[in-house]
Formats: structure tokens, C-alpha cells, sequence
């Protein structure tokens, strides 16, 4: 029979016959011997004290990093250099921005970071830099955030200056579980076709109600398949998925059907590889597609394939390309 043991006042707990994990290793107890299965207890001990540790050992070297007022120095002298802003523009707000970025450390330091997400999110309105957006990141994730963490680590990765933190940062979210954002800053650098009312940039400018319509501007023009799009990734990216609203410009006949992916590492014009094809809904939004596995990738080849029947043209809402800045 049975044995019912109270636990706590509150909890009972059944061992006996009945409890297949006994049962189990009675099982493997008679068919080893004494012997064997205390080495085999031993052993699983053994293994499970290695992940334990291992683990702690692993997060402990891979902790996020926040981003110091040197590394806010060094940006602003960066941007002289690349002549983006000039050394007057730089003079007349580096004190202002190095005292309340100062002041975000503090927030950091002594962990109130509600209040250094509030600092560095306030200077992000005045300042884009990217040790700014990593220090957003790195709040949000010590405060228990993680996707706000990725979003912003992403945007610090993409404004491609000297300051690379971010990238790991990203790099350690997505090692534990945290799901990739859009990657932001990639552009249309060529295309086959277009209308001058919905342009090929569409497909990337965030706007769930615009999109792109294939050229049918004169008379006789019929639709012309495939029409494709080269995209330009803001560095080289490790690629995880593709989303695309499809839910139409103006005719649900003209929504795109068939599609293939390409990428290249080498330019915009060559080098390109087949990573998938997919076939999209017709007027839905938000279709997601992962790939088996990740891809690297500096330039993105759409290729349109078919629509839904319109002999006219073809159009796309947004095509959204997911993954994180590639770090070796």
C-alpha cells in the first residue's frame, strides 16, 4: 500500500509502488548490481555539478557591460572625425551630456534603475550615441526587461561606431532565450520596379499602412516577374527570420505570393546564396518565417516571385529582416 506523508501542514506527498521514478531506479538498481549503480549515481553527481557550476562560471564571464563616460568621449571625438558634426557643435553640449550621462552611471552604480533608464532614455533625445542606447539596454535588463534590452543594444549596434559593446551585450540576451528586434538602419540601395505613390523604401519604413506597388504606369504594361529589391544591412548581421505584412496596396489580388531570400557577405551586386523560399497569405500581416538556422549576412536579396492572380502589378507591405549584429 501506499505511504501518505504530510509535508509542511499542507502537502501531501504519495510515495509507494505507484511512484514510477522509484520504480525506474529499482529497475536499473536490480539490473546493474550494487556496484555499478553507485558508480552510476556517482556519475550523474558528477555531471550534474559540472553544469551547475559550469553555468555560474560561464554568466559570470559574460556579464552585460555598460558603457563609461570615456566611451561617450571617445564617440564624440569620432564624430569630428567623420565630419558628421563639426568641433564647435561638439564643445557647446560635450559638458552637459558628460554630467548627466555622469549622473546615469550613479543610477547604474547604485543599482536604481528605473531612474537611469529615465536619464539616459531623456539624453537619447538630444544624443544619438550608441554607449547612450547601451546603457538603456543594460538598465532594461538589470531591471528585468530583456526586450527592451535587445531593442535598444540593437540600436547602439546599429549607429556603427568604434563603441562595440553593444553588440555583445546583444549577443549574451540571445545566448539566454532573448528573441532578436528588426534590425534597424538597413536600406534599399536597388530594385526593379516602382510607382512614384509607393515606392520600394516603403517595404522598410516601418508604416503598416503604406507599402511598395510594382511599376504599371503605361499602357500595355503587364506585371513582370521576378521583381526583386537588394537591401543594405547597417554591418554584418547574423540572421534569424524574416516578417512581412502582405495585406495589400490596393488590390488583395496584387499581394505578394512566392518568394526567395538570397544574401551576400561580398557586395551588393555579387556573391549572393539562396537561404530560403516562402510562400505569404494572402492580406495578412505579421507572417514570420525562421530559418533552420542562422545566417550571415551583409546584403539581402528579395526576389518576388508571383501574386495572387492581378496581371497588372504587385505590391508588398513591410519585410522586416531579424537578427543581431554578427561578432566572432
Amino acid at each position: 500500500m501506499a505511504e501518505e506523508i504530510k509535508i509542511d501542514q499542507s502537502k501531501n506527498v504519495v510515495v509507494g509502488s505507484g511512484n514510477r521514478v522509484v520504480q525506474k531506479f529499482t529497475e536499473i538498481y536490480h539490473a546493474l548490481g550494487k556496484k555499478q549503480f553507485i558508480v552510476l549515481c556517482i556519475a550523474i553527481l558528477l555531471v550534474l555539478l559540472a553544469y551547475v557550476f559550469g553555468t555560474k562560471h560561464l554568466a559570470s564571464k559574460q556579464d552585460l557591460v555598460y558603457a563609461s563616460v570615456d566611451d561617450v568621449e571617445d564617440e564624440l571625438a569620432e564624430l569630428v572625425q567623420k565630419n558628421i558634426a563639426t568641433a564647435d557643435q561638439v564643445g557647446r553640449v560635450k559638458k552637459d551630456l558628460l554630467d548627466t550621462f555622469s549622473k546615469g552611471i550613479e543610477s547604474l552604480k547604485s543599482e536604481n534603475y528605473g531612474e537611469a533608464i529615465r536619464i539616459f532614455e531623456e539624453l537619447s533625445k538630444s544624443a544619438r550615441l550608441a554607449s547612450i542606447h547601451n546603457n538603456i539596454g543594460y538598465a532594461y535588463a538589470k531591471a528585468g526587461n530583456n526586450n527592451k534590452a535587445m531593442v535598444n543594444f540593437q540600436i547602439a549596434s546599429s549607429l556603427q561606431t568604434k563603441f562595440t559593446d553593444s553588440v555583445e551585450n546583444a549577443k549574451i540576451l540571445y545566448e539566454h532565450g532573448v528573441p532578436p528586434s528588426p534590425i534597424l538602419g538597413a536600406q534599399v540601395v536597388n530594385f526593379t520596379s516602382e510607382v512614384h505613390y509607393a515606392k520600394a523604401t516603403a517595404i522598410l519604413d516601418g508604416e503598416p499602412n503604406e507599402g511598395w506597388m510594382s511599376d504599371w504606369s503605361y499602357v500595355g504594361r503587364h506585371v513582370e516577374f521576378p521583381e526583386a529589391f537588394v537591401i543594405e544591412l547597417p554591418g554584418e548581421f547574423l540572421i534569424t527570420q524574416f516578417s512581412f505584412d502582405n495585406a495589400g496596396v490596393e488590390r488583395l489580388d496584387a499581394t505578394t505570393k512566392d518568394v526567395d531570400i538570397y544574401v551576400s557577405l561580398e557586395t551588393k551586386d555579387l556573391g549572393y546564396e539562396k537561404i530560403a523560399s516562402f510562400t505569404l497569405m494572402k492580406g495578412e500581416i505579421a507572417q514570420g518565417f525562421k530559418l533552420n538556422s542562422p545566417v550571415r549576412a551583409r546584403w539581402i536579396k528579395l526576389k518576388i516571385l508571383s501574386n495572387y492572380g492581378n496581371t497588372l502589378y504587385v505590391t508588398l507591405g513591410e519585410f522586416r529582416i531579424i537578427g543581431l549584429p554578427w561578432s566572432k
